[in-house]
């Protein structure tokens, strides 16, 4: 099983590609796939992130979010140990420069084989490797993951930009190539 996670509106997106693609995928590999959509906040994100690995036990996690300012997807390298919101999260929470997991280590590289990732999305849609996932809501469902997923578990993030960027119906076949190709 590989779960799939994306994200519902915020801030000033009233649409998140990255929960349609979510719900795409799984429809896609009902058998293989189970989408979940986090809520954009930081408490709220981590923790059923957290849930779902102890109920699904997935092999790997692929976690998706929108990066309003992205020209293509963006496959992320590192998730860092710190929170520091420019803008407040659906909760209202905004922290600034404080670490996701105070015991936890500075950062942690993605497991999923990133840069395979992007060759298989490159074929389908423009891609690039990023080395930092951000210190939003999206680095700390990926801190989360590597941080609380059992050893063995395959942790990765992509970054999607605006679907009137790149349409939700291309951001779903190049994520299924990519998972074809590193996890199914």
């Amino acid at each position: 099983m590989i779960l799939v996670t994306g994200f519902g509106p915020f801030a000033d997106n009233a649409v998140n590609p990255s929960q349609t693609v979510a719900h795409n995928l799984a429809a896609l590999f009902p058998e293989e796939v189970a989408a979940r959509i986090l809520p954009v906040t930081f408490d709220g994100a981590p923790a059923q992130l957290r849930q779902a690995l102890k109920q699904l036990r997935p092999r790997a996690v692929l976690s998706l979010g929108l990066d309003a300012s992205a020209a293509e997807l963006h496959v992320e390298r590192v998730a860092i140990n710190l929170a520091d919101a420019r803008v407040p999260d659906n909760d209202g929470a905004q922290p600034r420069d404080l670490p996701l997991a105070p015991d936890g280590p500075a950062a942690y590289f993605a497991t999923l084989p990133t840069r395979r990732l992007a060759d298989a999305i490159a074929a389908v849609t423009p891609a690039r490797l990023s080395y930092s996932a951000g210190t939003y809501v999206c680095n700390a469902t990926l801190y989360a993951a590597l941080h609380a997923a059992p050893a063995g578990t395959r942790c990765g993030f992509v970054h999607l930009p605006p679907p009137t960027v790149v349409p939700v119906e291309t951001a779903t076949a190049a994520l299924a190539r990519a998972l074809e190709v590193t996890a199914l």
